[in-house]
């Protein structure tokens, strides 16, 4: 399954659908990452455009992005419930 998350400003967090244990996320853009805590503009993993983030298990639910500029973050799940 596939989510397209646009952040243009502040924090997002991902739509985790039912039965997801892993994903795949491209950045298309510049964030900052944190895996349960808040990102801001000086706080978490730098994240540049093509960088890759790999999630898996409890991660999925407790990532958040920071938009240090208008960004997107490209989203494949796996082994989704369908």
């Amino acid at each position: 399954m596939y989510q397209r998350l646009a952040i243009a400003s502040g924090v997002g967090s991902l739509t985790v659908p039912e039965g997801a244990k892993s994903a795949n996320l491209t950045v298309e853009g510049d964030v900052r990452f944190l895996i349960g805590d808040t990102p801001s503009a000086t706080n978490g993993h730098s994240a540049g455009d093509g960088y890759q983030i790999i999630l898996n298990g409890s991660e999925l639910r407790n990532f958040k992005a920071y938009a240090v500029s208008a960004s997107v973050l490209q989203v494949t799940y796996s082994n989704v419930l369908l």
